[in-house]
């Protein structure tokens, strides 16, 4: 009985020390995710554009669209736009592309019966949005380009492996480029882009760096590459999207590794699950600002050739899935 007592108590004790770690999460999501109506964050208007300009988009793409849909989305993007940025900021490169998708939403939806909702809207977008377009970007809608050779996507994919054995080659800042060309176009929730990926090419500071990571102990003194593969806030909106940066960083390690071994250069993904002390020491380490929440670090470089792996044996394909009845 007394034993059982002790475990009881041990529990309780375990789940109070989840408390600041917790506590830690809600504080920075408060503090910077968007709320509507809150715009006090530089990447909070930027945020808001990307997500409503992409709804747009979306719609342009659907063959039986609604004839005026989304006025009221046309009407929010057009004030953030006019009146939440400055001049310097309507040159960025999705508010361009903002104002391109306004434009053929305008040229696609205009017809002789058009409603005095979508003609106020055109109105102001002729007389002030369209004017701040430079031409340099487009949007709204592309062709689709339909890939055919899907087994040799098949093998590359089956043969790649967590390598934790590198090379002494110089990694440059071309080949971080290279990497990000590709793995950039991987999924995005409204298209927002919330990625920011702090590297680093030095194996001194990558040691220092691994030392707060708890599954490197093995192979950290010799890392040529480190990738720590952020989210920002910022772009997040309410309590719906609080998990949403763990969610696009998922994405984006697995579209880096994949660029990686695209291009020769082996990779381990290495997880970020750590205390609320181990994030702030990382952060104040290299300079992340507290609006980025950290989802993982890759280590990479170019493999050494005779190392071997593990073999890793997958579970059959049936453990993976089950149908919905």
């Amino acid at each position: 009985m007394i034993k059982i007592m002790k475990n009881k108590v041990k529990r309780v004790i375990n789940c109070l020390k989840m408390i600041p770690d917790f506590y830690y999460d809600y504080k920075n999501y408060a503090k910077h995710s968007l709320h509507v109506g809150n715009y006090q964050e530089e990447g909070h208007a930027f945020g808001l554009i990307i997500r409503i300009y992409h709804t747009i988009e979306k719609g342009l793409s659907i063959t039986n669209k609604k004839p005026e849909f989304g006025l009221d989305s046309i009407h929010w993007l057009q004030n953030i736009i006019i009146n939440n940025l400055s001049e310097s900021e309507r040159n960025n490169i999705h508010v361009q592309s903002a104002v391109a998708t306004l434009n053929k939403y305008f040229e696609l939806n205009r017809n002789e019966n058009n409603s005095q909702k979508f003609l106020y809207e055109e109105e102001r977008f002729n007389k002030t949005v369209s004017k701040f377009y430079t031409g340099k970007v487009n949007g709204g809608t592309k062709s689709l380009n339909v890939a055919s050779d899907w087994d040799n996507y098949s093998t590359f994919f089956k043969n790649r492996s967590s390598i934790r054995e590198f090379n002494t080659d110089v990694i440059l800042d071309d080949d971080i480029k290279k990497i990000i060309s590709i793995a950039k176009h991987c999924p995005s929730a409204c298209n927002r882009q919330a990625i920011k990926i702090y590297y680093s090419k030095s194996i001194s500071q990558n040691m220092e760096i691994l030392s707060l990571q708890n599954g490197s102990r093995t192979f950290r003194d010799n890392v040529p590459g480190i990738m720590i593969v952020c989210s920002d806030i910022r772009y997040q909106e309410g309590k719906e999207e609080r998990n949403l940066g763990y969610i696009e960083g998922g994405i984006w390690i697995m579209s880096l590794i994949n660029a990686m071994h695209s291009l020769g250069f082996g990779a381990c993904a290495l997880n970020w699950c750590v205390s609320r002390k181990a994030d702030e020491n990382l952060k104040e380490l290299i300079n992340i600002p507290k609006h980025y929440q950290i989802s993982a670090m890759i280590a990479f470089g170019r493999p050494n050739k005779d190392q071997v792996v593990p073999y890793s044996l997958r579970k059959d394909n049936e453990e993976f899935i089950e149908e919905i009845k």
